[in-house]
């Protein structure tokens, strides 16, 4: 009886077939759609006005679409160079034929309604995205953004229903304890809608809800409270965009330096420092003479506590752009901070020669003369800084530690007191009121001053001792406590 064919030699009769079957459906599939691609996006950009890598990432997406096996690869590599580069007409045209030629795949429903929204198509958004949700039904980005749309369109029904689902699946995403909350405002109904944001700020370090949070403080008649977290609402709340790891990816198609740098930004604000480095350096190799590259830069390393690293690129920033003034001010405040006094004046002296008009220049500069004892030269430096910019709080502060040490107690509780209208929640302000009501005698008005203490999440336990201490010392017993 003959032995049966091992299966392993019809593998390449296999194969044979299989490819001829593929090839077969190339051609019935692949040349219709390079065709309407082709109708659709007929050539690459003109690369006279595009940096050089711009141009060859056009060139190479186009050579894939007219000559590659698959010329829906090509789109879509097309399109997200579109997109990541800013030219949303193209991307939202690309973004649509994909719909058709690339349909189970949800990144283009996703970032054709992102376009759609920002241009205020809400209800086309809306359906992309549910469409979005059928693909990818865990996608939270994507139910996020809908209800976005939603509460924008005041389907504040809706919208509500869309934000608890993703509590289901989160249950302490910030966006959506912050959405709920907007839509308890809408309502009116400022009591609800804190328990929300203070849920939205504790799992967002603060960042998320705490301009919304201000507001409601106000309303519910906790006016101080509010005025302790103002100065870090204006300063936090421009970071609360909704983490979207589909669309972040967008930046490996990115090649313009001032996307790049602002990816850059956002990346170290979420916690990836050598991320935004690494989105920094692209930047920079894109455009080697881009001043605040080099300058943000300076400033993720400064923050990472790596001033080595910092000041070389603070240094190529003032270079570059003299008209920087914090290029030179934050070198200055390295070498001051190691005690190299000599280094730290001459580049602040040199910073304002080219930024006569810096109020942190004439700050900082007033600072030293202060510590050489030119208390008439630091004084008229913190009153220039204050013309310059009358509502930062620290020359006012600066000026009041000059009266203090002159005995001008109220000179300097006046002074305090306008770094207070300028910044009503400042930690060191709030001390200083405390510390020269004392001095001055009034017990009535250091009780009210460390109530506010009391609120101020930024003062700590070990310095609201002390000032108890200094109360009691003062007044022969302890302040009461705080209801």
């Amino acid at each position: 009886m003959e032995r049966p064919t091992p299966i392993s030699h019809f593998i390449p009769v296999l194969l044979a077939c299989g490819l001829l079957l593929v090839l077969s459906g190339c051609g019935k599939s692949v040349e219709p759609a390079r065709e309407e691609i082709l109708a659709a996006f007929p050539e690459a950009p003109d690369s006279s006005g595009l940096t050089r890598e711009l141009a060859n990432a056009f060139a190479g997406a186009y050579k894939q679409i007219e000559t590659g096996e698959n010329p829906v690869a090509g789109l879509a590599r097309l399109t997200r160079i579109y997109q990541a580069n800013g030219y949303l007409n193209d991307a939202i045209k690309g973004e649509d034929l994909l719909l058709r030629l690339d349909p189970e795949n949800p990144l283009w429903p996703h970032l054709l309604a992102f376009n759609l929204a920002g241009y205020g198509q809400l209800e086309p958004a809306i359906e992309l995205w549910e469409k979005v949700m059928e693909l990818a039904p865990d996608y939270l980005p994507a139910h996020l953004r809908r209800a976005e749309a939603l509460l924008k369109l005041n389907r504040l029904d809706d919208a509500r229903d869309a934000y608890l689902v993703v509590l289901i699946k989160d249950p302490d995403n910030a966006h959506a304890n912050h959405g709920l909350a907007r839509i308890e405002i809408d309502h009116g109904d400022y009591e609800s809608a804190l328990p929300y944001l203070q849920k939205s700020m504790a799992t967002s370090k603060g960042t998320i809800g705490i301009q919304l949070m201000v507001t409601v403080l106000d309303r519910i008649g906790q006016s101080e409270k509010a005025d302790s977290i103002r100065a870090m609402a204006r300063t936090l709340e421009g970071h609360t965009d909704i983490i979207d790891p589909w669309f972040d990816s967008l930046i490996d198609y990115c090649y313009d330096p001032y996307q790049l740098v602002t990816a850059a930004g956002t990346k170290v604000f979420a916690g990836d420092v050598e991320g935004g480095i690494a989105i920094m350096n692209r930047a920079l190799s894109y455009d080697p003479d881009y001043a605040s590259a080099y300058h943000q830069l300076g400033i993720i390393y400064r923050d990472a506590g790596r001033p080595q690293e910092a000041l070389p690129n603070f240094a190529r920033a003032a270079e570059l752009n003299p008209k920087l003034p914090d290029a030179w001010l934050f070198q200055a405040l390295i070498y001051l901070d190691r005690g190299m006094t000599e280094e730290g004046e001459k580049l602040l002296t040199l910073g304002l020669a080219h930024n006569p008009a810096s109020p942190s220049l004439h700050r900082v500069w007033g600072e030293q003369l202060m510590k050489k004892g030119r208390i008439d030269d630091a004084e008229k430096e913190f009153k220039r800084s204050i013309e310059l910019r009358p509502q930062e709080p620290e020359p006012y502060l600066a000026l009041a530690r000059i009266y203090m040490d002159q005995d001008k107690l109220e000179e300097a509780r006046e002074k305090v007191l306008e770094s207070l209208n300028a910044e009503a929640g400042n930690p060191m302000g709030l001390t200083m009121m405390v510390v020269l009501n004392i001095n001055l005698g009034d017990e009535e008005k250091a009780l009210e001053w460390l109530r506010r203490v009391d609120l101020q999440p930024r003062i700590t336990d070990d310095v609201r001792g002390q000032l108890v201490g200094f109360f009691e010392r003062a007044f022969g017993h302890k302040p009461p406590r705080n209801p």
